[in-house]
């Protein structure tokens, strides 16, 4: 069985602050919970931004104040518990900036990576070299898959990013994905929901959305679904 998810972040103490896993001891802690909570419905990337700003302005590093060990914990047993040993897990971007060690905690034994602009290999491309040795396959940009089960006789496209007109920060270097298969199964933007862009046949498997890989099957029934619905 297939399993999908995004931007697990693995060793990225900012995703961990910003996801509320801090350390109990970490500096100007109260003042951080206060920007996390105060931001909870802005989008994501808006209060990256601002979460960025304050810890630049203290000179505070992240890593004094995120604890990344006890989000990654978290983000393993949550994926162990779902997927087994013989699954394949789908991994659409950001998986890790290169730290590759938490993989050998996962039970399932083939993991696939579409490459996001957070995995270090996205800007430099001699990593690539670790990548393949690290995950079963690796995609630069993106990848097509046409036995998709539940939504079978249609092309859905693996790609990171979503399409441009989705978000107007993405732009500029990112390989937009081409609205040229009937479906989009993307990750990138955080969103607290996956279907927001349901008429566009875009599918968000972030982990913000669900906390748990989404299995094929889930995925191809709601997108057969939506299909239904606009044809």
């Amino acid at each position: 069985m297939r399993f999908f998810t995004s931007d697990t972040h693995f060793n990225h103490s900012k995703t961990a602050e910003m996801r509320g896993y801090l350390f109990d001891d970490a500096p100007h802690r109260d003042e951080i919970v206060d920007l996390i909570t105060n931001h909870r419905a802005a989008p994501f990337i808006r209060w990256s931004i601002d979460d960025a700003k304050f810890h630049e302005s203290i000179g505070l590093p992240y890593d004094e104040t995120g604890d990344a060990k006890r989000h990654d914990d978290e983000i393993v047993s949550s994926i162990n518990a779902v997927v087994g040993k013989n699954d394949e897990l789908w991994i659409i971007g950001d998986a890790t900036d290169g730290d590759f060690s938490v993989l050998d905690r996962l039970n399932c034994d083939h993991v696939n990576l579409v490459v996001g602009n957070h995995d270090a290999c996205f800007y430099d491309k001699s990593q690539l070299v670790r990548y393949n040795d690290a995950f079963d396959n690796v995609f630069v940009g993106h990848t097509v898959l046409d036995d998709f089960s539940g939504f079978e006789g249609h092309t859905v496209k693996l790609c990171h990013f979503p399409y441009k007109e989705h978000d107007y920060k993405v732009t500029g270097e990112l390989p937009i994905p081409v609205c040229d298969t009937d479906a989009l199964v993307y990750g990138h933007m955080h969103y607290t929901n996956h279907d927001r862009w349901k008429s566009e046949m875009a599918y968000h498997v972030g982990w913000d959305a669900f906390k748990r890989p989404v299995s094929e099957e889930e995925i191809g029934k709601e997108l057969a679904d939506w299909w239904s619905e606009m044809h």
